[in-house]
């Protein structure tokens, strides 16, 4: 019995060490990025620092710092998207972060149009936001949705944005002209036109998302603003499927496991 409590300590040990390893590792990331985003704003000329200036300027998108900060969100984009309130508190900081969001692969993207329109169903992020996501500048994305009609995943996003935006008769038409594929014809026939304009690359999953699939989800305790200007607590669903592959995020999952456990185990014990 007492070799069993000392094993059980070591668990508890175990699991606070890892536990707060994690945690710091986190603060780290979301405090780099957050520096970056700031470092990249700076770049911007101070009368030109609201969204609507900084979308329409290309400038700020080829220093050194939006490249960094480019290479800093590849891979780690679920958890900063979990964090985006800590991240990107303003309207300024996500409106980059979001730019900087168009520079990952196809795939990628399109797993983080899903996320981002639940975001904003949620009112954790504007619609305008995800609006100029929808119909990205960075030539390595734009179209993807067009491309990829047939795939789940933007079937999925389309129904979405179609509620988000009921009352724009221009997203909801553009919508049901994409999910019909007649957008994809029109994006053909533009880069028929032009030539130098690199086409978007499909999508090489068959992503799957919505009621057909059982689709694992973990709940996020993202602070959206309320209708009074402060701060509510609401839950955010980030997908599974792409938290996992986050290394911090398998570690706290086994930490929570151990912990669970070794609950479980004490309980038994004492």
């Amino acid at each position: 019995m007492k070799i069993k409590r000392i094993n059980l300590l070591i668990l508890f040990a175990a699991g606070l060490f890892f536990g707060r390893a994690t945690i710091e590792a986190d603060t780290t990331q979301n405090t780099q990025i957050n520096n970056l985003l700031l470092q990249v704003e700076n770049k911007i000329p101070a009368n030109y620092r609201y969204p609507e200036a900084i979308v329409d300027s290309v400038n700020w998108k080829k220093t050194s710092e939006f490249s960094q900060l480019q290479n800093a969100i590849q891979g780690n984009w679920p958890i900063i998207l979990q964090n985006v309130q800590t991240v990107a508190p303003s309207d300024v900081d996500k409106t980059i972060l979001f730019a900087a969001f168009q520079s990952m692969p196809s795939d990628s993207y399109l797993q983080f149009l899903d996320q981002a329109t639940g975001l904003a169903q949620n009112n954790v992020i504007d619609k305008r936001l995800l609006k100029w996501e929808l119909f990205p500048s960075n030539k390595n994305v734009r179209g993807v949705l067009d491309y990829n009609y047939d795939k789940p995943v933007v079937k999925d996003i389309l129904q979405k944005v179609k509620g988000l935006y009921s009352n724009d008769p221009n997203m909801v038409q553009y919508c049901n002209d994409a999910l019909a594929g007649k957008t994809k014809k029109n994006a053909e026939a533009y880069f028929n036109d032009n030539p130098g304009d690199a086409r978007p690359i499909p999508a090489q999953q068959q992503l799957s998302t919505g009621a057909a699939t059982q689709r694992n989800t973990v709940l996020s305790n993202t602070k959206v603003p309320d209708n009074g200007g402060g701060q509510s607590s609401q839950s955010a669903t980030i997908d599974v499927s792409t938290v996992a592959h986050h290394p911090l995020a398998v570690i706290v999952a086994g930490v929570i496991v151990l912990i669970i456990g070794g609950l479980f185990v004490w309980k038994k014990l004492f």
